[in-house]
């Protein structure tokens, strides 16, 4: 139970310390959740900036070190899809659902941003970008 939904005789000035104690244990979890996900996003923010950083060498004509950049995009893959995309997806986006944030609105943002990712980094590892796929799999259905 939620104490916000706590019955009356369990608040009170004289229980105020022990309801402000449960509060901050209970929403301790969170808020370091919330704290790995922010320091998850800098460090997908720094890859990618060294990712623009290697493009505008090549678009420039100079050369990056291939080897590193593939490292690079492997660990941006793992990091920002596997583990951080994950876990917003599938704990913090229900939650903030079931909490009444509609799906319609920013949490679809969110989710095309997700999915736009995944295609960015999918196309520099060297997989089919979604318009391959796509005419891949209407020669197939024939």
């Amino acid at each position: 139970m939620d104490l916000a939904e706590a019955p009356d005789l369990f608040r009170g000035p004289a229980l105020a310390p022990v309801a402000a104690a449960e509060e901050a244990r209970v929403s301790e979890p969170l808020a370091l959740a919330t704290a790995d996900l922010r320091r998850e996003h800098q460090l997908i923010r720094r890859g990618l900036r060294l990712l623009e950083h290697a493009g505008r060498r090549l678009a420039a004509g100079r050369s990056v070190d291939d080897p590193a950049t593939k490292v690079l995009v492997g660990l941006l893959r793992r990091l920002a899809d596997q583990c951080h995309h994950g876990k917003e997806e599938g704990c913090l986006y229900p939650s903030m659902r079931a909490k009444g944030l509609p799906t319609d609105g920013q949490l679809r943002v969110l989710l095309a941003a997700h999915s736009e990712g995944r295609d960015y980094l999918g196309t520099l590892a060297g997989l089919p970008s979604p318009a391959e796929r796509a005419a891949a799999a209407l020669l197939t259905s024939r």
